[in-house]
């Protein structure tokens, strides 16, 4: 029986970037959105939390997981008056891409295995 092209396009067409974001590396739709944000620029835990509409402690905890999984960098600032603050800033997308790339081609061996021994 043949894989029906059409189902998948179907399933994929409304799939949006958070979506994949989300998908290939595992992480929270919060992460994924934050992620989204990102690329329009650095931003303090205080502003991705605003602009999500999530409190500061589901921010943190979403920028956190971007950056272990490489995808943001967290930078300090130092401020004149002797306190610091930290922004987070995301990769370049030409970057994520590639990292997207490699996790698709790292689920789809995956999935070839998982087809052979079924």
């Amino acid at each position: 029986m043949a894989v029906d092209a059409i189902y998948f396009h179907d399933f994929f067409k409304d799939v949006e970037k958070a979506d994949m974001i989300g998908m290939l590396f595992d992480v929270s739709d919060t992460a994924a959105h934050a992620y989204i944000q990102l690329l329009d620029g650095p931003a303090h835990v205080h502003e991705i939390a605003v602009k999500l509409d999530r409190d500061r402690t589901t921010a943190q905890r979403a920028v956190k997981s971007l950056v272990k999984k490489g995808l943001v960098q967290r930078k300090r600032i130092t401020h004149k008056n002797g306190g610091m603050k930290y922004v987070y800033e995301a990769l370049p997308l030409a970057h994520t891409r590639t990292k997207m790339l490699e996790a698709l081609d790292h689920w789809s061996a995956h999935m070839k295995n998982k087809i052979s021994e079924f």
